[in-house]
């Protein structure tokens, strides 16, 4: 599901983003915890700790990072919260390509260490 959020920076500037609606994403098919956003893990998790997150991968200058929200932007950049990613097979995700970049929906189980996440497994 995609939503478009439209964040107000002064009385003649807006940034308009869009990404997922993680909301929707209450309930685990798998029968355990459901899946985390970005947003949510970053303040929630304890450094170091295992866990499941579905958000949106996009790739800036070949780097992966998970967010949210993109930035309605070509290519796509990730709005904030993001983490950097690292150690996920890309090739092996169902990302589309654009201008050089790549970008997706992804539900993965990573370790969250501040602005790092290192992959651990695709869901």
């Amino acid at each position: 599901m995609a939503a478009t959020v439209i964040h107000t920076i002064g009385p003649a500037a807006a940034v308009v983003i869009t990404g997922l609606g993680l909301a929707a994403c209450a309930v685990s098919t798998a029968g355990g915890p459901a899946p985390l956003s970005v947003a949510d893990a970053v303040d929630q998790v304890d450094p170091g700790t295992e866990v499941e997150v579905r958000a949106v991968l996009v790739t800036e200058d070949g780097v992966p990072y998970l967010c949210d929200y993109v930035l309605e932007s070509q290519p796509q950049q990730c709005a904030d919260p993001s983490v950097e990613l690292r150690g996920a097979p890309l090739d092996e995700l169902d990302l589309e390509a654009a201008d050089g970049e790549r970008a997706g929906e992804v539900t993965l189980r990573v370790v969250l260490d501040g602005g790092i996440a290192e992959y651990v497994a695709t869901r």
